[in-house]
Parts: structure tokens; C-alpha cells; sequence
């Protein structure tokens, strides 16, 4: 029971202020959790920037900011494979990169990510996702909590 008198308060059968306390009634709710939304997720087949006979994949995605206020989120670009002739051999979930996002109320980024890179200290041509032939890809994004975007799938014959 709750009860405010003159001289005391007494909140779930506990004294919590007597006379002569300054008290403050505060009232504690849960902020609304920033949600992120998504469009355009694909991904696409590019050549090894290193001359290879490997293939490795661009992903692009649309973030859309569908809260009441700003968003930062730590993404990780997230690959799994199969190969084709024996799809019960699956690689992943694997992660390859990682990507700080921020965007204001309604706001909305286009996010393009390359599977190929070069090197930071030898300049050398690298590539993120090896992929060989008669293999299935998929790739998407993952927030700190786990929340997922699409998923792009691409095939290499």
C-alpha cells in the first residue's frame, strides 16, 4: 500500500521519507530502443583484385533510422558459404569487417562494402571472402545485438 501523509511517505509498506526529508517522486521508463531498418541489401560477385582465379563480393545495403532519436551502432559484416556439391558442408557464420554507423532521426545511409582491399603497411591487394567455384554465399550485417539485416545471397557456378 501507498500512502502520502503530512509527514511520511510510505511506498509498497516501506518508510521511505519521514518529516523533515526532501523527497523526489521519480518516475523510471524504458527508453523506446533504437530500431534500424533496412533496404536494398544485395551483394555482388567482383574479381580478385589479385589477379587470382578467386572471386569475392561487394555488399550494399540502405540503413534506415526508424527511431525518435540518434543511433550509433557497431555493424559487422557477417559470411557463410556452402559448397554447392555437398551442401552439407557449411562455413560460418564468419566475420569480415567492421563498421561504425550513425544516424540521426529518420535519417538514412547507403553503406557500400568492398571485398577487395589493399594491404595498410604493403599496399599488396587483399581480398575478404575467398570464392571458388560451385559455391553459395550469403552475406548481411549484425548490430552489437544481434539484430540482422537481409540477407544477400550470390552464386558462384
Amino acid at each position: 500500500m501507498d500512502v502520502k501523509t503530512k509527514n511520511r511517505l510510505i511506498l509498497g509498506g516501506v518508510l521511505v521519507a519521514a518529516a523533515g526529508t526532501v523527497f523526489f517522486l521519480v518516475k523510471v521508463t524504458k527508453a523506446a530502443a533504437a530500431k534500424l531498418g533496412w533496404s536494398a541489401v544485395h551483394a555482388e560477385l567482383v574479381p580478385a583484385a589479385d589477379g587470382s582465379a578467386w572471386m569475392t563480393a561487394d555488399l550494399y545495403a540502405t540503413a534506415h533510422n526508424q527511431g525518435d532519436g540518434p543511433i550509433t551502432k557497431i555493424l559487422t559484416w557477417m559470411w557463410s558459404y556452402f559448397d554447392n556439391l555437398h551442401p552439407e558442408l557449411v562455413a560460418g557464420p564468419i566475420p569480415l569487417m567492421y563498421y561504425q554507423l550513425t544516424l540521426d532521426p529518420a535519417a538514412s545511409k547507403d553503406i557500400i562494402l568492398r571485398g577487395n582491399y589493399n594491404d595498410p603497411e604493403t599496399g599488396e591487394p587483399l581480398i575478404l571472402a575467398s570464392i571458388g567455384q560451385h559455391t553459395t554465399h550469403t552475406f548481411w550485417l549484425e548490430d552489437e545485438s544481434g539484430n540482422k539485416s537481409p540477407v544477400a545471397t550470390v552464386i558462384r557456378p
